[in-house]
């Protein structure tokens, strides 16, 4: 299993990373959150994804003949 950025999947997807951030945080691409370490800072998590998932996302909405 292959894990992949959020950069790497922006640039796949040859779209923003802004976007697959809010698109992992509305659901419409599945991910992977990791607990980063809190270090007295506001606590945050690490997004991956699984490359298979990306490939289906793009199967999903793909509109060619």
């Amino acid at each position: 299993m292959r894990l992949m950025t959020p950069q790497e999947v922006a640039d796949t997807l040859k779209i923003s990373p802004a976007w697959v951030y809010k698109a992992a945080k509305d659901g419409r691409i599945p991910c992977i959150r990791i607990c980063a370490p809190d270090n007295g800072k506001r606590k945050k998590n690490i997004l991956r994804f699984v490359q298979s998932d990306i490939e289906a996302f793009i199967k999903r909405h793909y509109t060619g003949s």
